[in-house]
This record gives C-alpha cells, sequence and structure tokens, in this order.
C-alpha cells in the first residue's frame, strides 16, 4: 500500500466525521427546555429558571423579582417593575394540587402599561379578558378564573400586546406592560 492510499482514506475518514458532526447539529438530543432556550430562542426562560419555580398557593402575592414564578417573554427585573418584550410574554407558574387550584377564584395582576395598549389575558390557552388601557395610570386587575381552568402543575398567564412599541426615549426594547405583581385569590 502507497501513500496515496492513507492519504485519501484519511481524508475520507475525516470526510464521514464531518458528515456525522454536521448531523448532530441538525437534530442535537437535548431536552425540549434546552432546545427551546438556547437553539431555537423560543423561550426567554431558562431550563434553571424553570427548574427554580415552586407551587405557589393562593394568596400569596408575588413581585417582579420573584423566582417562584416564570417571565418567560420579559425584561430584566427594574426597580419597581419588569417589562414585557416583543407583543407577547408569559406568567409561568405552578400548583402544588387540585385543591389549591380549585381554590384560586382570580387572578390579580398589578401593572402599568406604555401609553395606550390593548392588552389580551389567556390562562392556559383560554381567553380571560381584552381591554383598552391608557397608561396614564398603574391598574390592578381583579380577573375571574373559570372553573377547572386553573389545574395541578404548570399554569401560564398569557399576554398578547399588539400595540408593543419601542419608547419614545431611546430605548430599543418592544415594551408594552411593566409588570408589578401578579397573585391567585
Amino acid at each position: 500500500m502507497n501513500g496515496k492510499y492513507w492519504c485519501y482514506t484519511g481524508m475520507a475518514a475525516l470526510g464521514l466525521l464531518h458528515v456525522f458532526v454536521f448531523s448532530l447539529m441538525l437534530r442535537p438530543e437535548v431536552s425540549d427546555e434546552y432546545m427551546d432556550y438556547y437553539i431555537t430562542r423560543e423561550t426567554t426562560m431558562s431550563p434553571l429558571q424553570r427548574r427554580m419555580l415552586t407551587p405557589i398557593e393562593p394568596g400569596e402575592s408575588f413581585d417582579h423579582h420573584t423566582v417562584a414564578i416564570g417571565f418567560d417573554g420579559w425584561s430584566f427585573a427594574e426597580r419597581d417593575h419588569r417589562w414585557s418584550l416583543g407583543s407577547s410574554a408569559k406568567l409561568v407558574f405552578l400548583l402544588d394540587d387540585a385543591e389549591s387550584a380549585a381554590d384560586a377564584q382570580h387572578l390579580v395582576l398589578r401593572f402599568a402599561t406604555l401609553g395606550e395598549q390593548t392588552v389580551q389575558i389567556s390562562l392556559n390557552d383560554e381567553p380571560l379578558l381584552e381591554r383598552r388601557f391608557d397608561g396614564a395610570e398603574e391598574v390592578e386587575l381583579r380577573i375571574e378564573v373559570p372553573d377547572s381552568l386553573l389545574q395541578e402543575g404548570e399554569n401560564i398567564v398569557q399576554f398578547d400586546l399588539p400595540d408593543a412599541r419601542k419608547p419614545d426615549n431611546g430605548d430599543a426594547r418592544i415594551l408594552a406592560v411593566a409588570l408589578k405583581s401578579f397573585s391567585l385569590s
């Protein structure tokens, strides 16, 4: 066997290795949470943040700094609030059992808006509210939760914000809602 044979064999092996590595890049074997956060960027809530969620109880109030609930599609916590980013945002929370879910009759949200904003709120994919806010002052919304809409385990409050925009102060973020607190009562 001559040197050309080993050269071509080595190049073929290297080529196969590249094809194998490229195929792994196209279809990585990772968890859905990892895929959504690190690869497809479909969520802004990291797998670590998701693992840090703790079950909440009706009657507890959570401010915008809490780690007990997840903030997907929200900016970092500022001193007084946390801004939604873009035209949708989610609050993700856990309920320990069916009794906690049955005890909660209202979703209570305290927030302000960036000027006039239409805010659509749904819980576990069921629409609860669509309202236009003028942005003049902070509001506290107390939204009735229909029976059996809350569930044991993960629950998601979805904000759809079709009027989200950049503020006039040079901030490049697309903003709509400045969340201050969240609770179930």
